[in-house]
């Protein structure tokens, strides 16, 4: 089985060993329950105008049996103080986003409780600005998923929201906005979605150590696991059973 896995930086980032990650752990998983040998192909996707089009072409270069696609929160969830400086502010901004990002993108500084007391007051006196919103989301996934579906013979996961992020500070609404959509597009497709639904997902927090974005090791085990379980009933209905 091969599994093309289209995520987020939780793949690269840190200093976990390949093995942890929950690519690698959900691969685990898949060769167990099918007893086929499984290769993943780990690709973090942002989403731009031009993502459609890199999907066709890793579609084409790769043929994966599978198509694992992971809607990132962090796309419309993550308030950005140094991104709104640079929306408001034009060239000052930039410099000022410059700076307030490179501090974000220092792991000794983002490990700080002082970074993210910052951030929290930030957040609440000055505001922030959102990489996307709702809508941009739900219609760059829609751009993406079509393209996918176009490759005959390769089966679809969409993965939403499973668990409530803790650095969640978009307006109220947003995860529910987007889990409606996607859903109702994946079911006029006939195609596997999997989140949890809005404000019922389990109370676990993957993000309360590091810097409270990534998950942390124990999270990747937890995501592994409900992938796979995702992924297996698709793997079945494309005509392969269990060992």
């Amino acid at each position: 089985m091969k599994v093309l896995w289209l995520s987020n930086s939780d793949e690269v980032y840190g200093d976990l060993p390949p093995e942890v990650r929950t690519s690698s752990q959900t691969a685990r998983l898949l060769e167990a329950a099918t007893g086929e040998a499984v290769e993943v192909i780990p690709r973090v996707i942002w989403p731009s105008p031009q993502l459609p089009d890199i999907i066709d072409g890793w579609m084409e270069r790769y043929s994966p049996d599978i198509v694992l696609f992971q809607i990132n929160g962090f796309w419309y969830l993550y308030g950005s103080v140094p991104l709104l400086f640079e929306r408001k502010l034009g060239r000052v901004g930039k410099q000022i986003s410059r700076a307030g990002l490179k501090a974000s993108r220092t792991p000794w500084i983002v490990k700080t409780r002082v970074f993210h007391l910052g951030r929290r007051i930030a957040l609440r006196t000055i505001g922030a600005a959102y990489y996307f919103t709702p809508a941009e989301v739900c219609e760059t996934v829609e751009a993406c998923v079509r393209r996918i579906v176009r490759h005959e013979g390769a089966g679809l996961v969409v993965q939403g929201q499973f668990a409530p992020a803790a650095w969640n500070s978009a307006p109220p609404g947003a995860i529910a906005f987007v889990h409606a959509r996607v859903a109702a597009l994946c079911e006029s497709l006939h195609i596997t979605y999997a989140a949890a639904e809005p404000g019922k997902g389990e109370d676990i927090n993957f993000w309360t150590k590091g810097d409270r974005l990534h998950t942390s090791e124990g999270g990747h085990g937890w995501y592994a696991n409900r992938i796979a379980a995702a992924i297996l009933p698709v793997w079945e209905a494309m005509g392969h059973p269990r060992a």
